[in-house]
């Protein structure tokens, strides 16, 4: 005999025991992407980059060249412009930080890496980046790069809370009015791949950055994944 209530009720028992295996899966993958950094960490040694220069201190939008020489005004004419977002521990800084070393020209066979943002606290439920900071970076002689211009912006969703997000989200506000960049080439969300699916705190950020932007930016709006091994599922 058809029992709804004991139907909706297997039903549900079934739900949470897929959501506790899937939570387990992303937990052991995490471990295991963990433990792949740290054997990486013992033999790849890293360096902070010399030659970077801030701009203006006492500014509440932080802002750096590499080298110290302001861009020329072919370089800023030619540049491309990166604004990078995304929620704490997602791997945000470690993307950018890689994104330089190409830049600079390092490749996977030499035995360092260059640090552009540093993680001092090593806590990844927290935003390293306090504040929307601009870098103006130049390729190395030789490689077919453009001058790049990287927003690092702070992460969202850290241990905080909500209060916090907020003031993330005026400290967007007041970057787009200040026109210290007119334009941006791509924006870059970048996510965990280990997490299966977005949330309601992802969902609530998009749509007030998407309200910031141009419509036209809108099409350039680009998803990241990162901590992706390949039985990653999305």
């Amino acid at each position: 005999m058809n029992n709804p209530m004991l139907n909706n009720l297997m039903s549900g028992q079934m739900n949470n025991e897929m959501m506790k295996n899937q939570e387990n899966l992303n937990n052991n993958r995490q471990n295991q992407i963990n433990e792949r950094n740290n054997q990486i960490d013992n033999i790849i040694k890293n360096y902070p980059i010399e030659n970077l220069s801030i701009v203006d201190s006492e500014s509440t939008i932080k802002y750096y060249l590499y080298p110290n020489i302001e861009f020329t005004e072919e370089e800023d004419n030619n540049s491309k412009v990166l604004l990078v977002i995304g929620q704490s521990g997602h791997g945000k800084t470690t993307f950018i930080n890689a994104l330089v070393n190409i830049y600079l020209g390092i490749t996977i066979n030499d035995t360092f890496r260059y640090l552009l943002v540093l993680n001092e606290n090593n806590n990844q439920t927290q935003s390293i980046t306090k504040e929307i900071t601009i870098y103006k970076i130049r390729p190395k002689k030789g490689l077919n790069f453009p001058p790049l211009i990287l927003i690092d912006t702070p992460g969202f969703g850290d241990t905080k809370g909500e209060k916090e997000d907020k003031n993330h989200l005026e400290q967007f506000r007041d970057f787009f009015k200040s026109n210290l960049i007119m334009d941006v080439n791509c924006v870059l969300y970048v996510v965990n791949s280990t997490n299966s699916r977005f949330g309601e705190n992802d969902k609530r950020i998009l749509d007030y950055l998407m309200n910031l932007f141009s419509k036209n930016l809108k099409e350039n709006f680009v998803v990241w994944a990162t901590h992706f091994t390949p039985e990653n599922k999305f």
